[in-house]
């Protein structure tokens, strides 16, 4: 298949070329994003319309169990994404230049939830903690591969975030590239490490939400959008998916707890979620997550100068949040 990794002509920036992503079902009516169970083929009963089962977490009395296999009892279900942007069948044009190369990776789907209708904000952590482990299990099987650099975690929900599928999902992509955000990140945060110093100085602020033993959330000092919401471990830490199950439960903790107020203060609301960690070759790096509200439309000022426009201030985002924990 055709799938293929450009490179700008002027700045570190690639793009990837991906038609069989054009050929996604967008399961959505118009502007309400319901759509019949018996339709949706990320639920249950509907394992047909998707490529088989990769991983599956499946209970047994009180111990969830994982097989590399599908089962009618899943709880949280992994597979090949059916349109992918990555592929280790991924095959590339030549058109006399260096700057292109085939899109070489893995690009899945987990099922976070058996649910339809289950939100974050109405998820229990303790299933979430599953499609978070499911992700670690799977990006650690990418990266066992020599040629995978980089594992990136997210999740888009809605329509204007990007969804085609309402039923909640993450989505896993590994690529045999090193993000250039990445790798500007690593250089700004520096030898001793600024989002250290930044998480320490936030702390009791008034941009502070709340923390855990291990995590903490705030909104970001110069937040990009409303609520956007900034969660890092406290301790120095490089790679997530290197993450034990301890804090894993809590950032789980977190997630349901930060969204439930966030759907408490605007209603239900499409975002977009990922995870910035340690790619293969990088030394250094402090692994977090940034949250992503679609409030507000990205225009000519954000997508052409890069420069953005929040109706909100991070100050007043947090109290509003802080009022709903």
């Amino acid at each position: 298949m055709q799938l293929e990794l450009r490179k700008d002509y002027l700045i570190d920036r690639w793009v990837a070329i991906s038609p069989e992503r054009g050929k996604r079902p967008l399961v959505f009516k118009e502007d309400v994003e319901v759509v019949e169970k018996e339709r949706c083929p990320f639920c249950p009963g509907n394992e047909d319309k998707t490529p088989p089962a990769l991983l599956i977490a499946k209970r047994d009395r009180d111990n969830i169990l994982w097989f590399e296999r599908d089962d009618k009892e899943w709880l949280v279900r992994c597979f090949k994404n059916l349109y992918p942007a990555f592929s280790t069948e991924a095959e590339a044009k030549f058109y006399g230049t260096v700057n292109v190369k085939p899109s070489y990776g893995y690009h899945e789907i987990i099922v976070e939830t058996r649910e339809h209708e289950g939100e974050l904000w109405n998820m229990e952590p303790e299933a979430f903690f599953l499609a978070l482990k499911a992700s670690l299990l799977r990006a650690n099987f990418f990266l066992s591969d020599s040629r995978i650099k980089y594992v990136h975690l997210f999740k888009n929900r809605g329509r204007e975030a990007g969804a085609s599928i309402r039923h909640p999902h993450l989505q896993i992509i590994a690529l045999d590239l090193e993000p250039p955000s990445i790798t500007e990140k690593a250089s700004s945060l520096g030898k001793e490490c600024k989002l250290c110093k930044i998480l320490e100085k936030e702390k009791g602020k008034e941009r502070y939400i709340m923390s855990t033993e291990n995590i903490i959330a705030l909104c970001p000092w110069a937040s990009r959008v409303p609520y956007e919401i900034l969660i890092a471990p406290k301790k120095h830490e490089k790679n997530f998916f290197s993450l034990k199950e301890e804090e894993l439960g809590e950032l789980s903790f977190m997630l349901c707890k930060l969204f439930k107020a966030l759907n408490a203060i605007i209603g239900p609301f499409p975002f977009n979620f990922w995870f910035y960690s340690l790619y293969k070759g990088l030394e250094d790096f402090h692994w977090h997550l940034e949250i992503f509200p679609r409030l507000t439309y990205l225009a000519g000022m954000e997508l052409g100068a890069g420069v953005y426009v929040n109706i909100l201030a991070p100050e007043d985002a947090c109290k509003n949040i802080k009022d709903k924990l």
